[in-house]
């Protein structure tokens, strides 16, 4: 079995400094594209990162079709994604990471964006409700 990690989107909800990314360009990958992937290869799990995958049109149509191949998921999130996943579909994924880059709210929201460290806590706190393993990501 391989391990595909994968980004569904470039699109990011947050303007971090630290960002890589392509501002410029959205670029999503498609629940066709994740078909062929799946199709081609022996795949035992998929690690979400890079950009915001819930941003993606089709992210909840993707978690779907790989949790119906029983495939094992891991999500890595500022957040947002958790915010917009319901309970049952979030209980998908065996990880979620989330990025942190400081210890309290003033520096992490001067960073991130105003809200940002309540919506990581709030996300950490509903996978931890729901059994969910969770991992911080530094910076």
């Amino acid at each position: 079995m391989i391990s595909v990690g994968i980004g569904l989107t470039s699109n990011c909800n947050l303007n971090c400094a630290h960002c890589y990314r392509d501002q410029d360009r959205i670029y999503d990958l498609t629940l066709d594209d994740v078909r062929k992937v799946c199709e081609s290869l022996d795949i035992g799990s998929v690690g979400f990162g890079t950009g915001e995958n819930g941003l993606n049109p089709e992210y909840f149509k993707i978690v779907d079709y790989l949790h119906s191949r029983d495939i094992k998921m891991t999500l890595a999130s500022n957040g947002y994604t958790l915010s917009i996943t319901p309970d049952e579909e979030l209980r998908y994924f065996g990880d979620v990471e989330f990025s942190v880059d400081f210890p309290d709210q003033r520096r992490q929201d001067e960073f991130r964006g105003e809200g940002n460290w309540r919506t990581v806590m709030e996300g950490i706190e509903r996978c931890r409700r729901l059994g969910i393993r969770v991992s911080i990501l530094a910076v």
